[in-house]
């Protein structure tokens, strides 16, 4: 069936259902996309920042660690080194719980196998201070043993925390480039959208133009036609030919017109023939009167000669009245 078969009515509404559709694919395009970058802003809320805050804080709590070691090493009392010891348990309960916390934030295998590395690393450091704390108590009444705790510190304790804050450098470094790569897909997400939603409004401006230069043809090119075909005939010209090329109002506005023309030629066309019918009668009557008026005169002058006849009569009855009277 074709569109043109459609009353205008409905021709509107597939127009404009056309557009509508266009509009909510538009819209919808643009959730889509919009979707996407909201789910790389949330990972990155939810994931990426706080996987660096977490590895951030190890790190804070591994130098703190470091360095109330080597305040204990030359505390120079019992009461100074039970004081430190209180804190490096508290660094130590903190870095611990702070390590297993990160375990929810974990994104694929190598960060599980990192995140494994720094809790080993992290055991062996904090097992090696339970020997230097050991020696360290010791400076207290024996300060000859501080240089033994200090080669002690600065020499597997030293490789301990290098081992443990490396393994935390490289935890950072990972979650660095997972955020560059979360920033980066977002970018890129984004570009796509905004591609998107430019080619998508394009298509949707030159389809509108296209579905408005349809529209507008398929209504207003017959309405010319009536138009002229009106005017025609106001003029007086029944011969226009009047084409029919749809039924819809226009189409059925044009095969009224035909239909009054085809009328006004047929009731012209009898008005013709009355037309010479009445003057063929009216010759008619005007010949008749004309003999008629003939005969009348005929029969005048017949009359005249009668009446000249009787008057002759009548005086030659008088004469042979007269005559009689005489004799």
């Amino acid at each position: 069936m074709k569109l043109t078969q459609l009353n205008i009515s409905a021709r509107l509404a597939c127009a404009f259902g056309l557009i509508l559709l266009m509009l909510l694919g538009l819209g919808g395009m643009g959730a889509w996309q919009a979707g996407h970058i909201n789910a790389s802003v949330e990972h990155y809320g939810v994931f990426t920042t706080p996987s660096l805050q977490s590895v951030r804080d190890w790190k804070e709590s591994l130098t703190r660690h470091r360095l109330l070691e080597a305040r204990h090493i030359f505390a120079s009392s019992n009461v100074e080194m039970a004081k430190l010891e209180t804190e490096i348990t508290e660094v130590t309960a903190l870095l611990k719980t702070q390590l297993a916390a990160y375990e929810r934030l974990l994104e694929n295998d190598s960060d599980r196998t990192m995140w494994q590395l720094a809790q080993t690393s992290t055991a062996a450091y904090l097992a090696n201070w339970e020997t230097l704390k050991a020696l360290s108590r010791q400076t207290v009444t024996d300060p000859s043993k501080t240089a033994e705790a200090n080669a002690l510190f600065l020499g597997s304790a030293e490789t301990a925390y290098a081992a443990a804050s490396q393994s935390f450098d490289r935890a950072w470094a990972f979650n660095v480039a997972l955020a560059e790569t979360s920033a980066s897909e977002s970018a890129k997400t984004y570009r796509q959208a905004v591609t998107t939603v430019i080619v998508t409004l394009t298509v949707a401006m030159l389809s509108g133009v296209a579905i408005w230069w349809w529209l507008s043809r398929s209504i207003t090119r017959p309405l010319n036609q009536a138009v002229k075909v009106a005017e025609r005939v106001a003029e007086g010209d029944l011969s226009s030919h009047i084409d029919v090329t749809s039924r819809d109002e226009t189409g059925q506005l044009l095969s009224a017109l035909q239909n009054m023309q085809q009328n006004l030629t047929q009731t012209v066309s009898d008005v013709r023939q009355n037309a010479e019918s009445v003057a063929t009668a009216s010759a008619e009557i005007a010949s008749g009167n004309n003999d008629l008026s003939s005969r009348t005169e005929q029969q005048a002058s017949a009359l005249e000669e009668t009446a000249a006849s009787m008057e002759q009569l009548s005086g030659t009855v008088r004469q042979n009245a007269d005559n009689a009277r005489q004799a």
